[in-house]
């Protein structure tokens, strides 16, 4: 087994990528616009970016992991932080 530092250091599988973003705007091209994706080895895929819930960063997820070429996603996705802070405010009601 191989193991790498950083995503960085992986090798790039180049068609993956494109194909899962092209998925992801099919989808929903507004609320994933901000989601970078990196085809790596072995059906591997890294996920990047800002989204504005945690709804979306699951729906994202959940739409690659179902692609058939891929086996796995690295998630590096995070939830603007002017969603959480609409989400605290909602709880404090």
């Amino acid at each position: 087994m191989v193991a790498f530092a950083h995503s960085q250091q992986v090798p790039q599988h180049q068609s993956l990528g494109p194909r899962v973003s092209e998925e992801l705007n099919t989808v929903d091209s507004q609320r994933f616009h901000r989601i970078a994706a990196r085809g790596l080895l072995c059906g591997f895929v890294e996920l990047d970016g800002v989204v504005s819930s945690y709804y979306a960063k699951a729906l994202a997820l959940q739409i690659v992991r179902r692609m058939p070429e891929v086996t796995d996603v690295v998630d590096r996705i995070r939830v603007s932080p002017d969603a959480l802070n609409r989400f605290a405010s909602h709880r404090d009601r």
